[in-house]
């Protein structure tokens, strides 16, 4: 159900961003690509990728940072704007 959900959240973050007419200003990053170690089930600190439910820890920072800085890269450059 969780993937279900995910899935439905992105499609509407997707389709806002495409919808330039109502968000000229909206960018979309689709996280789900990214291979972040899932939390321990049950888990209350600590765990794979993450210190909590929502929270990333370092190793799923370093894995996140590279992809959100190149959509941040990838914006400055569209707006003429140095990266």
């Amino acid at each position: 159900m969780l993937t279900f959900e995910l899935n439905r959240f992105n499609a509407l973050g997707r389709d806002c961003a495409a919808d330039t007419a109502h968000f000229p200003n909206l960018h979309f990053l689709d996280t789900m690509g990214i291979p972040l170690l899932p939390a321990a089930l049950g888990a209350t600190a600590d765990s794979g990728d993450w210190v909590n439910e929502i929270h990333l820890n370092r190793n799923g920072l370093k894995k996140f940072s590279p992809r959100y800085a190149a959509l941040v890269e990838l914006v400055l450059q569209q707006q003429g704007l140095p990266a």
